[in-house]
């Protein structure tokens, strides 16, 4: 009571001049706070959501490989480091498997490496035992562990199908 008067608050209100509110310590972290009966509700800002709007889409970090949480309206978009990618930075360089014909992906950088079993060459292995084609005359190649063997056609023979020989047929 001061100098003999004391006031008598409307619900929601106290202190000595009724002065204050359950929102006077500005509960809200990002919203706009109001009063309701003697305790108050909060009304987030767009993105943010819990009972003091203390939680973003960020919050839980969804981001997967040090990919930076940014708020997005009432959702959040991930700005992913060089060489990832999707939306939530989920793809590697590796990711789909780029490496062809058993090949093995590893990071290299922002980009990736392609490890190729014997006899593979090239950036993705595409290159097999039979890249360039190594049969002549129309023989057709086939791998055979990290090497190849040529099918000759008729009249032809030799490793790659280079030799050409002629059967004799006598009469008996």
């Amino acid at each position: 009571m001061a100098n003999g008067y004391g006031c008598r608050c409307a619900t929601g209100y106290y202190g000595e001049y009724c002065e204050s509110t359950p929102c006077t310590s500005s509960p809200c972290v990002h919203g706009n706070c109001d009063v309701s009966g003697s305790g108050y509700t909060c009304n987030c800002l767009d993105g943010y959501y819990g009972d003091t709007c203390q939680n973003t889409p960020c919050t839980s970090d969804p981001c997967l490989n040090n990919g930076v949480c940014s708020i997005s309206g009432s959702s959040f978009a991930c700005s992913c480091p060089s060489g990832y990618s999707g939306p939530v930075c989920e793809n590697t360089p590796c990711t789909p498997q780029p490496c062809l014909n058993s090949g093995i992906c590893s990071f290299a950088g922002s980009s990736y490496a392609c490890t190729c079993r014997a006899g593979y060459s090239g950036t993705t292995c595409q290159n097999t035992p039979c890249t360039p084609q190594p049969c002549l005359n129309s023989g057709t190649c086939s791998i055979a562990g990290s090497s190849y063997t040529c099918n000759c056609p008729t009249g032809y023979s030799g490793t790659t199908c280079q030799g050409k020989y002629t059967i004799t047929i006598t009469r008996c």
